[in-house]
């Protein structure tokens, strides 16, 4: 695990006053320690401003090699959330040094020794480190060691509520193009509990997958206060820590999928995804000052669907083009206003004027994908015995009989349903002694008991004319006199031929799915979506494992028989799209969300902030009125 970096949490020892100059910088006080470097809290001599300077603390090239990679990569990145570097060198004292601005924060896993984050603060976070991380992968960087010792938290008080922002910081095992070859190091010491299973430190694990994977884990802790399991485990549900954090599940178990294909394509779509499940847990934090949209008030995003990035080629691409040109319009918003107006002047209850009344926040807009498998299926039964009288005829035993999937059956018909029919095993046939009648093929008469007679009273007349009842023997009617009886089991031949029948059947069954829809209108998104794709596929190919609604899907319908006498024959993919926008704006300092699906601008899903409740009101009352005077009318 890479060594822990720490900030003190109070004032630490000042350095000597002859040893407290480096360059043009006067340090002040050593206030924390990581990996690589000492942290001195320090005063910029000619500027006369606050600084932190990071001094290197080992000499060997590995490490200064690291050292220089995080001071240039963090002086080329500009983004408000990366920690920048202002200036960097070498002192004839101190060695190796950067400068960066004074945050005045602490890292992330300090703040984690008090335990978990309230649900505003781990989302804040979280949102605020997945966009240094989308911006670092657009410049073709990888990150490779998120972790709460890479995160430096900060604090700011507004109206006596304390809000925590996020900050990226230390890229010294960054890969980049031109970045030093790290593939040396020992990845014992450097893979944290927060790196995903396939990484490591030669020059190929360069994915942006990465640095997903270890941020989800990061929310993981941020959430439950526990350090996330070991890459592969399935993590405890958030719900188990707080039942508001149950809808977050499936949005973390897609970060921390093993499959890294399977893992959000950006960090801000698992952001969009985490706000959008936990919508209803998150504070309301915004302001209710009314104004017209404009560019700079209203947040825009296009949030790219990983299905249309695996399935390219497969799916409708007019649909997929149709979708992102008309999200785009949407983000302007002279359009968005538009809209909005137009939707609420179609019905007399609606708020007058709706897109010059609200004040979007925030607009995201996606294609949202439902998915229908229908699986046909073949079930065979477990073999059993069955026994027949040996009448003789030859059987060939010159071959093993096949297991019960190896039979050959009829080419199976996708999809028409075939009731359970009798199938024998073919070449297990097998004769064998009568164990009832020992291969005599005969048995004493239960009857007689063998003895061919049987004693009966019968009703005789004697020559007088009078009766008498007598005791008679006669022959046995069961054999015949015999006293022997051909046996049951094998009808008098002495043996018996034994033969292996199973059943089988083929049917089918709907399995549905969807992307994540946690708290968005699937009725409506079902209603207005568009097929975009359908035909039978295997479902063993990797691409479909990809998606990750899809990968739940093929795993339900594959593991459909824990006994294994059922398999998956066939399978016919369906999927619909549905474009989506959600516009999240506040109303009278609460948080709302409206959707708008479709490509008709007419439909808008959302709540009673959307109408006029006043005109609601009026109507109402007037309604009551009319009908008590038709009730009065009627009475007089």
């Amino acid at each position: 695990m890479s060594a822990p970096a720490s900030r003190a949490k109070t004032t630490a020892t000042p350095r000597r006053d002859d040893d407290h100059e480096l360059r043009n910088y006067r340090l002040e006080e050593r206030i924390g320690q990581e990996e690589l470097t000492t942290i001195y809290r320090a005063r910029h001599l000619t500027l006369d401003r606050p600084v932190e300077v990071h001094v290197l603390r080992r000499s060997d090239w590995v490490s200064v090699s690291r050292f220089g990679q995080a001071a240039r990569l963090a002086a080329r990145l500009k983004h408000p959330t990366i920690v920048p570097v202002i200036d960097a060198g070498h002192d004839d004292r101190f060695g190796y040094y950067l400068v960066t601005p004074p945050l005045g924060g602490r890292l992330l896993q300090e703040v984690l020794e008090d335990g978990a984050l309230s649900i505003g603060d781990a989302v804040r976070i979280f949102s605020d480190i997945a966009k240094a991380l989308d911006t670092i992968h657009a410049e073709k960087i990888v990150h490779r060691d998120i972790q709460p010792g890479t995160i430096v938290v900060t604090e700011t008080i507004h109206d006596q509520t304390v809000t925590r922002h996020g900050f990226l910081t230390n890229f010294s095992l960054a890969w980049s193009s031109d970045g030093p070859d790290l593939s040396q190091l020992e990845e014992a010491d450097y893979l944290t509990a927060y790196a995903p299973p396939e990484q490591d430190f030669k020059q190929n694990a360069t994915e942006p997958s990465l640095d997903i994977y270890a941020l989800g884990a990061v929310l993981y802790h941020m959430l439950t206060g526990e350090v996330p399991p070991a890459p592969g485990q399935t993590p405890k549900s958030l719900g188990d820590f707080n039942p508001a954090l149950a809808s977050a599940d499936r949005v973390l178990r897609r970060l921390l999928s093993p499959q890294a294909s399977v893992r959000y394509s950006s960090a801000n779509q698992a952001a969009a995804a985490l706000r959008q499940a936990l919508r209803e847990a998150l504070p309301t934090e915004t302001s209710t000052t009314l104004a017209p949209i404009t560019a700079s008030s209203v947040e825009s995003e296009w949030l790219e669907n990983p299905v249309e990035t695996v399935l390219v080629g497969i799916l409708d691409g007019d649909f997929v083009q149709r979708g992102r040109e008309w999200g785009r319009q949407l983000h302007e918003p002279t359009n968005l206003r538009t809209v909005l107006n137009r939707w609420s002047g179609q019905n007399m209850l609606r708020r007058r004027d709706l897109g010059n009344a609200l004040v979007p926040e925030r607009v995201v807009s996606y294609n949202f994908y439902t998915y229908e498998l229908r699986a046909y299926y073949e079930t065979r039964t477990t073999p059993e015995p069955r026994e027949k009288p040996y009448q003789g005829s030859r059987i060939s035993t010159s071959q093993n009989p096949p297991g019960v999937w190896q039979v050959i059956l009829p080419d199976p018909q996708p999809f028409d349903e075939i009731r359970p029919t009798e199938m024998i095993i073919p070449n297990s046939e097998r004769v064998e002694m009568c164990i009832y009648c020992g291969g005599k093929g005969d048995l004493h008469c239960t009857k007689c008991h063998g003895r061919g007679l049987l004693e009966t009273k019968r009703v005789q007349t004697n020559p007088d004319g009078s009766k008498e009842r007598r005791t008679v023997t006669v022959d046995c009617p069961e054999c015949e006199g015999e006293g022997q009886a051909d046996c049951g089991r094998c009808q008098g031949s002495g043996q018996v031929l034994t033969e292996d029948v199973f059943y089988w059947s083929r049917w089918g069954k709907l399995w549905e799915n969807t992307d994540d829809e946690a708290g968005l209108p699937l009725a409506d998104i079902r209603e207005k979506s568009q097929q975009v794709y359908t035909a039978q596929i295997d479902v063993r190919d990797t691409k479909w494992h990809a998606i990750a609604p899809l990968h739940e899907l093929l795993q339900a319908a594959e593991n459909v028989d824990a006994d294994q006498q059922t398999r998956l024959l066939h399978a016919e993919l369906t999927i619909h799209g549905t474009p989506v926008t959600e516009v999240d704006y506040t109303e009278r300092n609460q948080a709302h969300t409206l959707y708008m699906i479709g490509f008709e601008p007419t439909i808008v899903r959302g709540n009673f902030t959307l109408f006029d409740r006043e005109r609601i009101v009026l109507y109402s009352v007037i309604g009551v009125l009319v009908l008590i005077a038709v009730i009065g009318f009627l009475i007089f």
